[in-house]
């Protein structure tokens, strides 16, 4: 599972076996994470830990029809610019030589960034790009996307969304 320390938001993946064996202590603040209640849903874990979500397995894996989300990144400039991509897996990859989407923009790096769905949450990561990677106009490492949020890579923007399958 993925949780998150409720005082300075540091995220850590932890073995779901292991964290109710003992506290955790987040190792940015020190402060002391508390076991999760026995539950599969997102949420308060104790004082000072939210689980944010379960471990996609195994990475890459389709989105279940079960999914519920249509999630698509649509092209707004750049060279690629009017161009939309449905995403189909648990973990997209985007870049200009590799991954899943590729875009023409020679400011993006060849394996730049990736959006990543764990549970019901989705996280933009840069993947040490060059020119780095903004959500919203801020610079970010690793940043939740929201419907209709704005992720730049070189000199393209593209936009998250995520609509209800049946739309």
């Amino acid at each position: 599972m993925i949780i998150q320390c409720g005082h300075c938001g540091a995220k850590y993946e932890v073995k779901e076996a292991r964290f109710p064996r003992g506290r955790l202590t987040c190792k940015r603040c020190q402060a002391v994470l508390t076991p999760p209640p026995a539950s599969d849903t997102p949420g308060r874990a104790g004082p000072e830990a939210t689980i944010v979500g379960r471990v996609p397995t195994p990475s890459g894996a389709p989105l279940g029809e079960d999914f519920g989300f249509r999630i698509s990144l649509v092209i707004q400039s750049g060279p690629d610019r009017g161009k939309a991509y449905p995403v189909t897996k648990d973990r997209v990859i985007i870049g200009r030589n590799t991954g899943d989407l590729i875009l023409t923009d020679p400011e993006v790096s060849g394996s730049h960034a990736s959006l990543e769905i764990v549970g019901n949450i989705y996280f933009l990561r840069d993947l040490g790009s060059t020119n780095g990677t903004y959500l919203n106009g801020a610079k970010v490492a690793e940043a939740e996307v929201k419907h209709l949020d704005e992720i730049a890579l070189g000199k393209s923007t593209l936009i998250f969304t995520a609509s209800h399958a049946g739309d």
